[in-house]
């Protein structure tokens, strides 16, 4: 069930993605949220993950919001705690005028998610819901 708190911490990811959408296409963002409180935000990233990764030409790595958010924020030897949320949210220069796309997150992110010990994952599945994963740690 989307709560209160869950629209205002989505309308705060959906400014974020307009004001930094990226120039090829579509923008996605993560913001990782303790209660109503957001601690770390990111978006998707087009530029190498790391200074010594070989660029070759034509390939630019793409470096996930959700790894990139839920990183910068354990970086810093910060736990993870049960009442954490992981919000994800697209955008896309679409030209049907519906600029939201789906942001459900990839197998990859959705392992690393799981791992980090993020209990729930709100995210948007199509351009008209956004559904609620919780996650059960095992």
């Amino acid at each position: 069930m989307i709560r209160s708190k869950d629209v205002n911490i989505i309308s705060e990811a959906f400014k974020y993605c307009h004001k930094n959408k990226n120039a090829k296409g579509y923008t996605i963002c993560a913001i990782l949220a303790k209660g109503k409180r957001i601690i770390s935000i990111a978006k998707n990233d087009y530029n190498k993950t790391h200074a010594r990764t070989p660029q070759i030409r034509h390939y630019i790595i793409l470096c996930h919001a959700e790894i990139k958010c839920i990183s910068r924020y354990i970086v810093k030897n910060r736990p993870i705690t049960s009442d954490m949320t992981l919000y994800v949210v697209g955008i896309t220069q679409g030209k049907d005028g519906n600029p939201v796309i789906s942001s459900k997150p990839c197998e990859s992110c959705e392992r690393f998610i799981k791992t980090c010990g993020i209990p729930r994952v709100v995210y948007c599945e199509n351009v008209t819901e956004f559904l609620i994963k919780e996650i059960n740690n095992v």
